[in-house]
């Protein structure tokens, strides 16, 4: 006999390996389901199989142990005794094994898609088959066996044949087992919402179903080694009992493997009670109809269906395993779902439990609270970027308005506005200018090689594309070959091309190697022409690549989606920046973007935080599992301060305030449903209109009109919105003699909406990736002028501190550690500019161009004011800060910059410690220089109706009739602002050193007039530091904020002694 044939005292052995597997996988089995339902949502499909195989597993071991020992059966006697009873339990391993290896293959169905879930398909359809085949090959007489039974009808099977079809089995088991071995690290790659290292440590247990592939060699060899009758040397009944011990193992190890993630689980804290919080996070339930669309080529399924958010952040319908896992446990029904209310989303209606809480899937970092490591300056594009046509579809904004758009309350057609927000990015060793845009994720620029259509498909010009930039050379990564490039925006543009690996930089940031998109050929235009292509700072979810060698437009493409980390996940990634950034927009007109952290903005109050949602809003398979959009559900809106939950009819299609939400970067206007538009508009004096402002219809009011407040929920937070970002000044349109500017919300579908330019306008938005969170705070009302005050009491500066730590200036804060910062808010006027919109501002003006001297009157009564309020705030500080007027550093940005410059001209109090001003100018610098010149009139002679024009010396050197006294005299005169001091003495801003910053490209306010403000100063014999940055537009860069805090240092002195 062969040496591996099993004793007489087989049974003893046989009977300790069935013992110990099922003990085992007993403890691993529950340890899962426990916790499953202890911390998450239950059980799901795949729990239940396992269950099942748990079960084969046990009976296949009891029958086994009972074959002889009960019934006195064994196979080495050929008795028949207990025969049915062995060849049961035999049946019942098999099923074990098909069971366990079908729960994993599930699990994996769960988290993939594609060709990937097809392939899974298949291993799951070959398991069954061969299994089945081996449980009637179980039943079936061996002919030339030592024992012969047989209880099924057949003639009998040769155990040539039946060796060889255990050895063809076990081979294709051996192949299935090392594909589902590889397949968790394939699959958790792609799950995003699973940290890394947990990610690995789940790829590896589950990975450990490969030691089954040991148990299939092991099968091979004992099946090749079992001879047959006519060779008289083993009975085929006695050897195929090493099977059965064999069986065990396999079917055990995938039953661990599928438990062993558990651990990750039990190390993540303690484990909630299910009564304390119940695991439906979320429950709605769509209410609609079916019908075709005639504006695309597809059929819009509604129907009725249930949707659930899970614990762990996913939304799923309640037809799916972990819906019909609720229902059947009752979790419904106890959780008090039912008594909710109704909610929209996706454009139709769901029912909500008013007191559960969103969350999004696990987060992989705590938050990260502290201020962000580097600012950059961003300056807003004139043009409106496309928007990716998905999501213009979801919004029903892309001009076509299907039929779903149909069955709700009538709404004017308003075009998708997309706002874009240009910053410098250098890729390889170019700097190129893109859009920065929170809705989209693909880094593409256009190539030298790019190939410009017109919207009929027609080569043009390359220069019709308008890009200011066009990447040359090749990139030194050379081209990705097996994924291609291709969107569609709503706008009918669209761009395709390869992608390739360059180098590539923001605020000091460098990605080696990153991959990026450089469209061939499409219909894309740069109309202002100051970008050349778009950074996407959103999820890897969203981007736009496809498996396949030639690269092919978006529409109607069937290719997969292909993926890869962006530039922003692959900085991450890497370590070399925080998982975190954020945005400080402003409605007007440019704003920051920090990276790791929190911009250093004035705010009020604190932060207000909500999850990030994964749900599907663009209809694509990979949303299922994976962050598209940075899509969160606030608490409610309010509308001039009551709440729209209370306002709102319970027969609305879009009730109780919640509904979601995305935060994007890309819209100059909020959109939100028609039901809440509607109330918002219902509280303006006049009903609004749809106008044509600049090329797009949009709703828009009187510009001189009152809007009333708008608000939105979060956290307990309300976030209100200005005038000025309600009623947005910059688009603008004149009809009929009456000047209308659009209203910055503006509706779009019941269900879902977007926070554009307004929302983000007012608040300092952080995007927490690591903890899958927003966070919003509420910035100050102006953000233009502010007095820094340095309180010498807690410590001052260090003269070294002025040496390489200032090198390296990221936030004023960090420059100034022991300063307090005060940022008074400018009154609400009327700008003139802005067609008399009520807008904060500390005064009024006309247009900016040089020499700025048109309709300079109207800055009069404003400047007026905010001098006296200027004024009196500073005599307030001077009096709160250690150390008095010297520690005070006064000044401000753009308008806050020239209302500080006249402040300090008409200043009669102690002298600051510095002024400082950036992008800004002087009011009435002409007229200012007229009277420094000697204020001769147009014949040449002196005005002797000026009561100034004095020749008398006073005591103390400077003369009443002085350049600096006489222009001083005029500027009060002008003004209106009283001098309650003598003319005779030395003017204090005289005393006080000036720093003036100003970007050459700036198109807001020209460099010409910044140099004129310096010029202007200077000849009233003020200290002046002028300083000029190439290239920088209308903000501050990191080199102003070095320079200034070197002079802030130097002229005050602090120290931290």
């Amino acid at each position: 006999m062969s040496s591996f044939v099993l004793r007489q005292d087989y049974n003893e052995l046989a009977k300790s390996v069935y013992s110990i597997s099922g003990a085992i996988t007993t403890v691993f089995l529950f340890t899962r389901l426990w916790a499953k339902t202890a911390k998450f949502i239950g059980l799901w499909r795949d729990d239940y199989i396992l269950i099942g195989a748990w079960a084969s597993l046990l009976m296949g071991n009891g029958l086994a142990a009972a074959a002889p020992t009960v019934y006195g059966y064994n196979a080495l006697d050929g008795l028949g005794r207990g025969a049915e009873v062995h060849c049961a339990s035999v049946t019942f391993m098999y099923l074990a094994i098909a069971l366990s290896k079908t729960a994993f293959s599930t699990t994996l169905l769960r988290l993939t898609g594609g060709w990937i879930k097809a392939g899974i398909w298949f291993i799951i359809i070959l398991v069954w088959a061969l299994n089945l085949a081996l449980m009637v090959l179980t039943w079936l007489e061996v002919c030339d066996a030592h024992f012969k039974y047989s209880t099924l009808p057949t003639k009998c099977v040769s155990a040539a044949t039946a060796i060889w079809v255990q050895a063809g089995n076990a081979a294709c088991m051996l192949a299935a087992d090392i594909i589902l071995a590889a397949m968790p690290w394939f699959v958790t790659s792609r799950v995003q919402y699973i940290p890394d290292k947990e990610r690995w440590a789940v790829a590896t247990c589950m990975s450990l179903v490969g030691l089954s592939g040991l148990v299939g060699i092991g099968k091979i060899v004992v099946a090749s080694y079992i001879p047959t009758h006519e060779q008289g040397k083993v009975d085929f009944t006695y050897g195929i009992v090493a099977y059965c011990c064999i069986h065990q193992g396999e079917a055990a190890i995938y039953i661990i493997a599928q438990a062993l993630p558990i651990l990750r689980v039990l190390l993540q804290g303690p484990l909630e009670s299910k009564s304390d919080s119940p695991p439906v996070e979320f429950f709605a339930t769509i209410k609609s109809t079916k019908t075709n669309s005639p504006a695309a080529d597809e059929v819009v399924v509604h129907g009725s269906v249930e949707l659930l958010q899970l614990r762990s952040g996913r939304i799923v319908t309640a037809q799916s395993e972990e819906g019909r896992a609720f229902r059947k446990a009752g979790v419904l029904k106890r959780a008090g779902v039912g008594q909710g209310r109704e909610m929209p989303v996706f454009g139709a209606a769901h029912e909500l439990h008013s007191g559960f809480r969103l969350r999004s899937p696990n987060a992989f970092s705590a938050p990260t609270l502290s201020l962000a490591q580097t600012h950059l300056a961003i300056k807003r594009s004139t043009q409106s970027q496309p928007k990716h046509k998905a999501l213009s579809k979801f919004l029903d904004h892309d001009g076509k308005h299907d039929m779903s758009r149909s069955k709700q309350p009538s709404v004017p057609t308003v075009d998708l506005r997309g706002t874009s927000y240009v910053t410098d990015v250098t890729v390889g060793t170019q700097s190129i200018p893109l859009l920065i845009d929170t809705g989209s994720a693909d880094l593409w620029i256009a190539p030298s090689s790019f190939v410009c259509l017109d919207a009929d498909d027609n080569e043009v010009p390359q220069s019709e594309c308008g890009f200011p930039v066009l990447l040359e050379g090749d990139l030194s990564g050379g081209l990705v070959p097996d994924q291609y490039f291709s969107v569609y925006y709503g706008s009918g543009q669209f761009a395709y091309g390869p992608y390739g690996l360059e180098d590539v930089s923001l605020g000091g940031i460098t990605v080696s190697g990153q991959q990026i998109a450089l469209p061939s050929t499409g219909f894309i235009k740069s109309f202002t022409g100051d970008y050349s292509g778009i950074l996407g700072l959103g999820y890897p979810g969203m981007v736009a690549a496809r498996d396949g060698m030639a690269a092919r437009p978006a529409l109607n493409n069937t290719d997969p989606f292909a993926s890869y980390d962006p530039w922003l996940f692959s900085a991450i990634k890497r370590n070399l920046t925080p998982p975190v950034f954020s945005l400080a927009l402003n409605i007007d007109g440019g704003g920051l973007l920090g990276m790791g952290g929190a911009v250093d903005v004035p705010i009020v109050g604190g932060y207000a935080s909500t999850p990030i949602l994964m749900i599907d809003l663009v209809g694509e398979a990979r949303a299922e599992s994976h962050f598209t959009f940075y899509t969160i559900i606030a608490d409610d809106y309010l509308v001039n301060g009551q709440s729209f939950s209370n306002m709102s009819s319970s027969t609305n299609t879009t009730s109780g305030g919640r509904f979601p939400v995305i935060v994007d970067s890309g819209y100059s206007v909020n959109i939100l449903p028609p039901t809440l538009v509607d109330l918002y508009y219902g509280a303006l004096n006049t009903p609004p209109q749809l106008v044509d402002i600049g090329g797009s219809s949009i709703l828009a009011a009187p510009c001189d009109g009152e809007v009333p407040s708008f608000g939105i929920q979060i956290d307990n937070h309300v976030f209100t919105m200005s005038a000025q970002e309600l009623l947005v000044s910059s688009m603008n349109a004149t009809i009929n003699g009456t000047v209308f500017c659009g209203l910055g919300i503006q509706p779009g579908v019941e269900g879902a909406g977007a926070l554009g330019d307004p929302f983000l306008s007012s608040v300092v938005a952080v995007f927490d990736i690591g903890a899958s969170e927003m966070r919003f705070a509420q910035r100050s009302a102006d953000r233009s002028a502010g007095v820094v005050a340095g309180e010498a009491a807690k410590g001052s500066f260090s003269e070294t501190s002025t040496g390489s730590s200032t090198d390296q200036v990221a936030t004023l804060r960090e420059a100034f550690p022991h300063a307090r910062f005060v940022f008074p808010t400018a009154a609400r006027r009327r700008a003139t500019i802005y067609k008399r919109a009520f807008t904060h501002q500390w005064f009024n003006n006309w247009k900016l161009d040089p020499p700025a001297t048109d309709r300079e009157e109207l800055q009069a009564p404003g400047l007026r004011e905010t001098t006296e309020y200027l004024h009196a705030l500073l005599h307030e500080e001077i009096g709160l800060v250690p150390g008095g007027a010297r520690n005070i550093v006064f000044g401000g940005l753009s308008q806050g910059c020239a209302a500080s410059l006249t402040a300090m001209l008409l200043w009669e109090g102690e002298k600051l410690g510095a002024v400082v001003g950036m992008c800004g100018w002087l009011p009435f610098a002409e007229r200012i220089l007229e009277q420094v010149r000697g204020g001769e009139g147009d014949d040449g002679l002196e005005d002797e109706s000026d009561p100034f024009a004095r020749d008398d010396e006073g005591e103390g050197g400077e003369t009443a009739s002085s350049p600096a006294a006489r222009a001083v005299g005029w500027l009060r005169e002008e003004l209106g602002v009283p001098c309650t001091a003598s003319l005779s003495t030395p003017f204090t801003f005289q005393q006080i050193p000036f720093f003036l910053g100003h970007g050459v490209q700036d198109d807001r306010v020209s460099v010409i007039l910044g140099r004129r403000a310096s010029e202007c100063l200077s000849s009233v014999d003020s200290r002046i530091c002028w300083k000029e940055y190439d290239p920088l537009g209308h903000w501050y860069s990191g080199e102003m904020l070095r320079d200034l805090v070197r002079f802030v240092y130097r002229e005050t002195g602090w120290n931290m002694e």
